[in-house]
């Protein structure tokens, strides 16, 4: 066997499964001079199959790990029965294969069916990989250099980079030799290092936060590596094969006819502290489903529903961040207006010095040096001009914040729409995996029907042309999920690439009353659906932030005019007060003065402009003028509102009303496929004809699911025509309003 750790636990297993298949029939030795430990070094492992095949004492050969693997299956016919195990992937290191036996006299071998392709894909389900570190023996490499050729001809037909990253003699500092540029790893088999060593290397990972994969079973998993797809029994079954392979072949069967692989059990396993550390939490319905290590890491990442991601979006999307800042600007902006009629007041100090002759003339009014402090207070008693301005100023401030809210509003419906385009594109890949899933099973339909004589070649290069379309497919569906996820982090101001669970429930009961049963009885009648479009019209009229920012526009126009039209009239009002101290006095004139160093004046003033070149009434039909356009635009805007909303109510109610049928038809489209894939496989319909059941039953599978979809955002659109969602009500506010739907519904009916 090629190491020396982990392969003696796997080594006692086979034993331990040898003795309890074969004891009572056959005596079972294990000579110790056979046991054979190559620490993968394809030189003593060659050395070792040669010395073992030509000893006369030995009957069977097992060879644990993939140079032991190669080196036997490299040999062609063997003169005695010879088995291979822990084979991470027969293709890569090119063993023999035909029609899933190794079609070689005496030889078999077990490969697990998670291979570099199919874990490559689930690598890419888990992360946005575009580029995989794989990790290899190098003395594999080396030795068998066909290796790094064929995975990086199984890479390009993957869409996706691999560097091959060379394993020494030593796990430490491996992690380092990664580039940079690496977005996850794969591991081959750490065999021949000890617990202690694959968690080391596990750690660096996670520092770098790359995540890891593990090729064969848990153990890796289990030591700090982010997941598997492969069972956490799988030695146990790789051991169990080979005795019953052994088995087999003492009872005279040729190893050549057996089976390679073991059944593809779906096994998803993921160490949830990794996935935490990394900051790669796997979505939501992978976790349902996978074995979960380290669960108690998850409990701080609670996947997030629609409503928490709306409701957070109102708290961190910078958009409405900056709508903030202008509504603070305009709170700021009545604060000045009202200032100019609050009382001001200002001090200021006055040092002068004239020539002496000229102060001499003035008989000490007027020093040489003269120092003085003043100060100056005055308040408005009334000013229709300033105090328009502040009412003024506060109207336009509501209208701002309708504006705000507009964009709320807004920001709330596109947080929900691109939770629901996420959880649209997950669907749509699931399906499209489905899909290719089938068409596999499909092509090797048609391979065995071509091998029995019951199909043309045509039908075989037809499902692999039906299968490059469909894995195109799945590409297409990747994107549009990460695409889908990228816009909603951008809404919701994460990190542009950052994965976020999404909790996938959504239940139209609590999206709008819609989801009330009966609501939805209503909506099956036309004088029934009538009224609910009338009640939700009347909402809008009540709630839309377009409507309230140009009636706030009006007040405002509207006090704009009255201000104008009492120009004409109305005084304004000041009390102003004005004290002087001469501070100091010196030179010419100085001593002089007749009059108190401290002097005070304190007035009022009533002022009105009496002529200004026409401006008043210029201003005046200004006003007017703009205040009979701002009424038009409101009347056009009530238009817009009362279209738009039953526009979004016919809307939703179709969308509603298709999501049965649209299951139907899928339910349908998936019991004829399974159908016609029986006849087929009889011969009894042509591959158009399956291709024609499998392409319906994609195509009605895609509308099921997008049927339930494209309600829940025709819901969110027309909530945002209303101007509020439920989910943003109390409980008590979605009660009154089904209450007020209740009562005009039996009011309808009554009539």
């Amino acid at each position: 066997m090629d190491h020396q750790l982990q392969l003696v636990e796997v080594d006692a297993m086979v034993r331990k499964e040898l003795e309890t298949l074969l004891g009572e029939d056959f005596t079972v030795r294990y000579p110790e001079s056979a046991r054979v430990v190559t620490g993968a070094d394809p030189v003593v492992a060659r050395e070792a199959a040669d010395s073992l095949l030509s000893d006369p004492e030995i009957d069977i050969v097992i060879g644990l790990g993939a140079s032991s693997a190669v080196e036997l299956g490299s040999r062609g016919p063997l003169a005695k029965p010879a088995f291979a195990a822990l084979v991470f992937d027969s293709k890569l290191l090119g063993l023999p294969s035909d029609e899933g036996t190794s079609g070689v006299t005496n030889f078999s071998y077990v490969t697990s069916p998670v291979d570099f392709a199919r874990l490559a894909e689930f690598v890419r389900e888990v992360t946005t990989a575009d580029k995989i570190a794989l990790l290899i023996d190098g003395r594999h490499l080396s030795a068998y250099p066909a290796i790094a050729d064929r995975i990086k001809t199984l890479a390009g037909s993957l869409n996706v980079q691999v560097e091959l990253v060379s394993v020494g003699d030593s796990l430490a500092g491996l992690a380092n030799k990664i580039p940079a540029d690496v977005d996850a790893v794969i591991a081959t088999p750490l065999l021949r290092f000890t617990a202690e060593q694959v968690s080391g290397l596990a750690t660096d990972l996670v520092a770098r936060r790359l995540p890891s994969f593990a090729f064969l079973g848990t153990q890796e998993v289990e030591l700090g590596f982010l997941a598997s797809n492969s069972p956490d029994s799988e030695f146990m079954r790789i051991a169990r094969r080979l005795s019953l392979n052994v088995q087999r072949t003492l009872l005279g069967d040729d190893a050549a006819e057996f089976p390679l692989a073991l059944s593809a059990d779906a096994a998803v396993t993921i160490n949830a502290k990794t996935a935490v550390d990394i900051g790669n939490v796997p979505a939501y319905d992978l976790l349902i489903s996978a074995k979960i290590i380290n669960e108690e890491a998850l409990k701080d990442t609670k996947a997030m529903t629609l409503a928490e991601a709306m409701h957070s979006s109102v708290q961190v999307n910078l958009d409405l961040q900056a709508e903030e800042r202008v509504v603070a600007a305009g709170r700021s902006d009545v604060m000045l207006s009202i200032a100019k009629l609050l009382p001001q007041a200002r001090a200021s100090f006055l040092a002068t010095v004239i020539d002496a002759d000229r102060a001499a003339q003035t008989n000490g009014r007027t020093p040489e040096k003269d120092q003085r402090a003043r100060a100056e207070v005055s308040q408005v008693i009334f000013d229709e001009k300033l105090m328009a301005d502040v009412s003024i100023r506060k109207h336009l401030l509501a209208s701002t914040e309708a504006s705000r809210d507009q964009v709320r509003l807004d920001v709330i419906q596109g947080t929900g729409i691109a939770f629901l385009q996420v959880l649209r594109a997950e669907a749509t890949r699931r399906i499209r995996k489905e899909n290719e899933r089938v068409t596999k099973e499909n092509l090797k339909l048609a391979e065995t029907r071509r091998k029995v004589g019951t199909a043309a070649a045509g039908e075989v290069y037809r499902w692999r042309s039906q299968l490059a379309r469909d894995q195109r497919s799945a590409i297409f569906a990747f994107r549009d999920r990460r695409q889908a996820e990228i816009a909603l982090n951008r809404i919701l101001d994460r990190d542009t690439e950052s994965r976020i669970t999404l909790d996938p429930a959504a239940p139209p009961a609590a999206m709008h009353l819609f989801g009330d049963e009966q609501v939805q009885q209503a909506l099956s009648k036309p004088a029934g659906f009538g009224m609910i479009r009338t009640m939700l019209v009347a909402e809008a009229m009540g709630h839309s932030p377009e409507l309230r920012e140009i009636q706030e526009q009006i007040t405002a126009q509207q006090r704009v005019l009255a201000s104008a039209r009492r120009s004409f009239w109305m005084p304004t009002f000041s009390l102003n007060g004005r004290f002087d101290r001469v501070v100091d006095e010196g030179g010419d004139g100085s001593g002089l003065r007749l009059d108190d160093d401290d002097q005070w004046t304190v007035g009022i003033e009533a002022g009105i402009p009496l002529f200004e070149g026409g401006r008043r009434v210029f201003a005046q039909r200004q006003a007017y003028d703009t205040l009979s356009e701002l009424r038009l635009r409101e009347s056009a805007a009530r238009k817009r509102v009362d279209g738009a909303v039953r526009t979004a109510a016919f809307q939703a109610w179709s969308s509603l009303m298709a999501i049965d049928l649209s299951r139907s038809a899928s339910e349908s489209a998936a019991r004829n496929l399974e159908l016609v894939t029986g006849s087929y496989s009889r011969g009894a319909v042509s591959v158009v004809e399956l291709l024609d059941a499998q392409n319906a039953a994609t195509t009605s599978a895609d509308e099921a699911e997008n049927a339930v979809f494209d309600y829940l955002v025709d819901l969110l659109s027309l909530q945002r025509e209303i101007g509020r969602f439920w989910l943003f009500l109390s409980e008590d506010e979605r009660a009154a309003e089904l209450n007020r739907a209740h009562v005009q519904l039996a009011g309808q009916e009554a009539r």
